[in-house]
């Protein structure tokens, strides 16, 4: 199967690649495509980063990397929130999820930053397959939508956690 790892910034993506996106993404949300490309021209930033297996010229999986500041040891970080990790239906359950969140986490080591991801609990035995660190002590600044209520799970790579509690700022989703 011919297939490459593709890293996009936000910035140098084609047109033709963002509606391919939003085709996948219409797979697995329930929005049409004309609901998609509006919610990525409206809430798309210049400095995301798209991590994609591209087959042909269509995408079989991608996520986005968002730039956000966390609250660590007292610190502030710059770190990705790792978002929308998406495969084609047709090619879910063959491992294409788990080796996209494994090459993003060779780009991130790379760039030398650490990443978090939020998950619902349907989600987190994925993730915990993939070797991200679970916390349970997180807030999110502010939280608009009551996250912690909803049973929001929180994970990170690249990131030495210890018993101290991490402050996500900003949409984290």
């Amino acid at each position: 199967m011919n297939y490459k790892f593709k890293i996009i910034s936000k910035k140098n993506i084609a047109e033709d690649e963002i509606i391919n996106l939003c085709k996948l993404k219409t797979e697995n949300w329930n929005y049409n495509i004309s609901e998609q490309l509006e919610w990525w021209n409206k809430n798309s930033e210049e400095n995301y980063i798209i991590a994609s297996f591209i087959r042909k010229r269509n995408f079989l999986a991608f996520l986005r990397m968002r730039e956000r500041k966390i609250s660590f040891n007292n610190k502030l970080i710059h770190c990705y929130c790792i978002t929308e990790v998406c495969v084609a239906k047709k090619d879910q359950g063959k491992g294409w999820g788990k080796k996209l969140i494994e090459e993003s986490k060779k780009f991130i080591k790379k760039v030398k930053m650490p990443a978090y991801l939020l998950c619902s609990n349907n989600q987190r035995k994925f993730y915990q397959k993939c070797n991200l660190k679970l916390t349970k002590k997180f807030d999110i600044i502010p939280d608009k939508k009551n996250y912690k209520k909803k049973n929001i799970n929180c994970f990170f790579f690249n990131l030495k956690c210890t018993d101290e509690k991490i402050i996500l700022y900003g949409n984290s989703f």
